[in-house]
């Protein structure tokens, strides 16, 4: 379950994304958040090197997960990882986060009003409640949707927009021997008081 949510949240393939070694350059360090504390970091790492385009490349070891070695509950770690994806994957994967659920809920809601209103078309129930709280489920589940749509949205113009910034930035500033030739020309020659 781990592995699929850390996969599904970091768009890779990972068999086992809670054991083994990390090992990676100096130069990358920077890419790292090291955010989380505790056991999610495994899954955070895999995220933040996916998302930079690093080369994650698995080796097989040998794990034991029978043995009293672990300082947790697996119940407790195996949710609590979870959990930290999952929140992870509001800022990375918004249009999981938000559009599945929305879409659920609305079908859901949808079901529900059609049952509803149908009941009370045929005059098993006297009253609007149950279909009025269908159509807001459908309105919250609308919501969320448009939710994860629109961030998604703006996310990818932001990751389009960093790059191209970056582009720009570095072909604005200017090399050493030009940068000394502007500020020379830029200085006025101060005149002698004596």
């Amino acid at each position: 379950m781990l592995d699929k949510a850390t996969n599904l949240n970091s768009n890779i393939h990972i068999t086992d994304s809670q054991s083994g070694f990390r090992a990676f350059a100096r130069h990358t360090i920077p890419i790292f958040r090291f955010k989380s504390s505790g056991f999610g970091i495994e899954s955070e790492m895999l995220s933040d090197a996916a998302e930079a385009g690093l080369r994650i490349m698995e080796v097989e070891i040998g794990v034991k997960y029978d043995l009293n070695g672990s300082t947790e509950h697996p119940l407790r770690h195996g949710i609590g990882v979870l959990m930290k994806i999952i929140n992870d994957m509001e800022y990375r994967r918004p249009l999981f986060y938000f559009t599945i659920p929305g879409i659920l809920i609305c079908v859901f809601g949808i079901t529900l009003g059609l049952m509803f209103f149908g009941n009370y078309i045929y005059g098993g129930s006297t009253s609007l409640l149950p279909t009025v709280l269908a159509v807001l489920l459908t309105i919250a589940g609308s919501f969320l949707v448009l939710t994860g749509i629109i961030l998604h949205s703006m996310s990818r113009m932001i990751n389009n927009l960093i790059p191209n910034f970056n582009q720009n930035l570095n072909a604005q500033t200017p090399k050493a021997g030009e940068a000394s030739i502007e500020l020379k020309s830029m200085q006025k020659p101060v005149k002698d008081n004596k």
